[in-house]
């Protein structure tokens, strides 16, 4: 690659590199919303109709997170990233 060609194509080292660090950046910021998502997803909706919510139950995606954050801390926002991201290799 020549210096003074910054247009110049990469090494496929270089792009399989770069490709794996915006993946893993990418992942990194769509994570904690994925988690949030799956949470609501799997939370009982077997409650009578004009009660509150039961106790961890989340009304929406805010109040998940908020309360998720509150009850287990901001980290509890990326369990599970690491075998996330290992089973992205395979695809980079």
């Amino acid at each position: 690659r020549s210096q003074s060609n910054p247009t110049a194509d990469l090494h496929p080292v270089e792009r399989l590199a770069a490709g794996a660090c915006a993946g893993i950046i990418a992942m990194s910021f769509t994570y904690p919303l994925e988690m949030v998502r799956g949470r609501l997803s799997v939370q009982s909706e077997h409650r009578a109709p004009n009660t509150p919510p039961l106790p961890n139950q989340y009304r929406g995606i805010v109040h998940a997170t908020t309360t998720i954050i509150k009850e287990e801390g901001p980290r509890a926002l990326f369990k599970g990233w690491v075998p996330s991201v290992v089973g992205v290799i395979p695809y980079v």
